[in-house]
């Protein structure tokens, strides 16, 4: 069953004042630590589908940001949608991408972060 998790700020822990979090440590996200999480802001996609039955089994974790979730969209800097934030397991963001998603760059992110796993 294809699962994407809905997050709301309510439940993640967004720097004060941040207006971009690039190259920084993301948001904590419930139950995330030490997994890799792609962050995607936009409608749900076939190729989210895809992603989530190929490398959920491997430990990817999958949140969906709900397009009216201002404050978050502004901690990463997203002005459009849609856009996706791939985090490595210290939870640094390993890969971003605004726009069409490029499935292929984003399927080597994935890999090469679900190699770092212990």
């Amino acid at each position: 069953m294809f699962q994407i998790l809905l997050i709301s700020l309510l439940s993640l822990s967004v720097p004060a004042g941040a207006t971009s979090i690039a190259h920084q440590k993301a948001p904590d996200f419930p139950s995330t630590n030490g997994k890799v999480v792609l962050v995607h802001f936009g409608k749900p996609a076939a190729y989210l589908k895809k992603l989530d039955a190929r490398y959920r089994p491997l430990g990817l974790t999958i949140v969906k940001v709900s397009e009216q979730d201002r404050p978050l969209h502004d901690a990463y800097g997203v002005a459009s949608e849609p856009a996706q934030f791939l985090i490595g397991p210290d939870r640094l963001i390993v890969y971003s991408h605004h726009g069409k998603p490029n499935t292929p760059a984003l399927e080597q992110a994935i890999q090469q972060a679900l190699d770092s796993l212990p």
